[in-house]
């Protein structure tokens, strides 16, 4: 018998939906002006974080027309510094699923801490972009495409909170074509990822 094939599955652990939305696409140079985490549970969302956070740089009009949100609504916020030791202690040992995290939110977060002296905490990092690629052939694979296939409502596209939701969601959906057990998805995720930037 085989005794222990789930060792450690992550569909029964929290799963935290990360996203921010940005001043721009730069890692380096852009700032987060929104941060969201939604915690789900059971498939269900048991808590959820999200902050307007002032990015101390002017909002481009790509960035007013994608996200909705004006510049004036973030005069006067709390700075990224303010949120950050909280941002660590919610991700710190946690399974997070992000669109685009291990090429952008991760990485952006990460100069965003360094800015205040703190790194990302020790963490699992699952990218529903890497996996949507691995497992659906052909076709775009923006999260809002993947939400219309697998059948998953996203409410606004390009907020922090929406997208977050979505991906754990699109995520939940792609279970059952992917390992059950939360290591060795992490490693597909790894494989997937060297393939498709070949």
């Amino acid at each position: 018998g085989r005794e222990a094939v789930d060792v450690n599955p992550w569909i029964d652990r929290p799963l935290i939906g990360i996203d921010t939305e940005t001043t721009g696409l730069s890692v380096v140079e852009d700032r987060v002006f929104e941060v969201a985490l939604v915690t789900f549970q059971g498939g269900q969302v048991v808590d959820s974080f999200c902050e307007l956070i002032d990015p101390q740089q002017t909002l481009n009009e790509v960035v007013v027309s994608k996200t909705g949100v004006q510049p004036q609504e973030l005069v006067g916020r709390p700075t990224f510094a303010q949120y950050a030791q909280d941002l660590v202690a919610r991700m710190a040992d946690q399974v997070l699923v992000g669109y685009n995290l291990l090429d952008f939110d991760l990485p952006i977060l990460q100069a965003e801490l360094a800015r205040v002296g703190l790194r990302l905490p020790r963490c699992w990092a699952i990218d529903g972009l890497v996996l949507a690629r691995g497992l659906v052939q052909g076709g775009r694979h923006s999260l809002s495409d993947m939400a219309v296939r697998f059948g998953v409502e996203m409410e606004t596209a390009h907020r922090a909170t929406a997208d977050a939701e979505a991906t754990v969601r699109v995520l939940l959906k792609m279970a059952p074509d992917l390992p059950a057990d939360l290591d060795e998805l992490v490693q597909l995720q790894a494989h997937w990822r060297d393939e498709q930037r070949a």
